[in-house]
């Protein structure tokens, strides 16, 4: 399940990634001259420029990948692969909507909007203009734990991406106007959003599995938190958030490293002035399971899908119908249900997991592969190809930097009982947890992860963004493993982590019913 908060595609040639308005950055004319680019690189930039201490070089499918640092902080990590006359190039901030205040969520998806809109040197729209021109493509998101921008170009010119993200992590304009009427398409967006029944119900979920910690507030904020960010607070934001030490470059493709470093050096030579003396970001607080609601006998915590105070108040009886009576379910920490004007019955649990990159990490991979990565798939063989239970099952290993979660997604068949569901759902996880995988689930699920991590890193720009990633959330060597976390983990790590990670008493069960069956209770 994506985290992330991806802007709609331009029309500029795709990976899917490409963005309708990214906006700002440093000025080329059409023939491609530097002359006007704040931060381009020189040669005497090069020859003053520090010199950089490289860790230790690891290398993987031709991909020779670096890490320096800058004297202001920043992280610059270099990717060598020469195959094709491309480079990919991401700057990824450390911020995400786990780093925000409640009264401000949603702030760092609306000022990445507004990283598009303009800065003090560059007019809104150049940079979709600049990117069409030189053929390269470009995009942002934005997720729990970082942000990040991207930009694809041949090897000849990659450079402008630089001066583009160095002219806006320091001259942001964030126009009055611009900024209203950008605020209303992203509330438009959050609108959307709550026209999707599972993505309303895994909010919910989200939610009530977290309480206070900021992991459980949609990365796009609320209505209410949208309609009150006002401009002074998000330049608050950005100059915090936006800063070379709080920033990571990744420069992949057809490069040298030196001369990357170097480059960097020069395009970002105003922002690091910019950036002394800035403090930090706070760090967030570890997220931990925390208990669930108090028993009423043999009955867990349930919630209705609404604000308290604005329960429906047959909502005991509702949940107490023959369609759906929930005292024969598995029994689990906490219980929610809300109803949607449709015949679908969806089911969404999740479970405290795992943190990028721990070894409970890799082992739930091998648990999510088991259970529904294809038609053989013992949760998918179970419930879909020969149960008669639901139509659609899939698990996800959400692991984030500072604690994640496990998801599990299902819809039940016109026939099917929802605690049936539930029930044959908890008796697979439950067999993995005692019996543990058999061999040939072990090896089939360690094919499937293995050529996955391959085929993550096909492209330059895979590359970029998986090393880039893991170098926010955990540390960019995993992105060059080539399975061997994955090859290291044995049928009984597998089977440890299912019974100590994904009992039922640890879920928090989410049920989006027919509206007619409240209806009928």
């Amino acid at each position: 399940m994506s985290l992330e908060h991806e802007r709609e595609p331009s029309a500029a040639p795709s990976r899917a990634a490409a963005v309708p308005d990214a906006r700002d950055g440093a000025v080329r004319d059409a023939a491609g001259s530097d002359a006007a680019s704040p931060g381009a690189a020189s040669s005497d930039d090069r020859s003053s420029a520090p010199r950089p201490a490289w860790s230790e070089t690891l290398e993987r499918g031709g991909c020779r990948v670096g890490e320096a640092r800058l004297p202001s902080g920043m992280r610059v990590i270099v990717g060598e692969r020469h195959t094709d006359p491309v480079v990919a190039v991401l700057v990824f901030y450390g911020v995400g909507s786990v780093h925000e205040a409640p009264e401000v969520a949603g702030v760092s998806h609306f000022l990445e909007h507004m990283m598009f809109k303009g800065t003090e040197r560059t007019p809104k729209g150049e940079v979709d203009r600049l990117t069409a021109l030189l053929g390269g493509q470009n995009n942002a998101f934005t997720g729990k734990d970082h942000t990040g921008y991207w930009f694809e170009f041949a090897s000849d010119r990659w450079e402008r991406a630089l001066a583009i993200e160095a002219d806006r992590m320091t001259n942001l304009a964030l126009d009055p106007t611009e900024f209203e009427a950008e605020r209303e398409v992203v509330l438009e967006e959050l609108a959307m959003g709550l026209d999707d029944p599972w993505r309303v119900l895994s909010q919910d979920v989200e939610s009530l599995a977290c309480g206070d910690h900021p992991y459980g507030r949609p990365i796009i904020g609320t209505k209410e938190t949208v309609e009150a960010i006002t401009r002074e607070a998000m330049f608050a934001h950005y100059r915090r958030a936006y800063a070379p030490s709080n920033a990571t470059v990744v420069v992949c493709g057809d490069v040298e490293r030196d001369e990357v470093f170097a480059k960097v050096a020069a395009a970002f030579a105003e922002a690091a002035r910019h950036g002394v003396g800035l403090e930090p970001l706070p760090e967030p607080a570890p997220f931990v399971a925390s208990p669930g609601p108090e028993r009423d006998g043999e009955r867990d915590g349930e919630h209705d899908g609404q604000p308290d105070g604005e329960r429906d108040s047959d909502h005991e009886s509702a949940t107490h119908t023959a369609a759906h009576d929930f005292r024969d379910a598995p029994r689990v920490a906490r219980r929610h249900l809300r109803h949607w004007p449709d015949e679908g019955k969806r089911l969404c649990v999740v479970w405290p997991g795992a943190r990028c990159g721990d070894d409970d990490d890799f082992a739930l991979d091998f648990v999510q592969t088991i259970l529904t990565s294809g038609r053989n798939a013992t949760l998918t063989r179970a419930l879909v190809v020969d149960g008669d239970l639901a139509t659609y099952v899939s698990t996800a290993n959400d692991a984030r930097a500072h604690g994640g979660l496990f998801w599990l997604f299902a819809q039940a068949s016109d026939s099917a009982r929802p605690q049936e569901l539930e029930a044959a759902v908890e008796a697979q996880i439950q067999r993995l947890a005692t019996d543990g995988p058999t061999a040939t689930e072990m090896e089939r699920a360690l094919g499937i992860l293995v050529s996955g991590d391959a085929f993550e890193c096909e492209t330059v720009s895979d590359v970029a963004e998986q090393l880039g990633g893991f170098a926010l959330d955990a540390d960019w060597r995993i992105a060059l493993d080539g399975g061997e976390r994955h090859r290291a983990v044995t049928p009984d790590r597998v089977r440890e982590v299912a019974a100590r990670l994904l009992p039922f008493a640890r879920a928090t069960v989410g049920w989006s019913l027919p509206e007619a069956l409240a209806a009928d209770a």
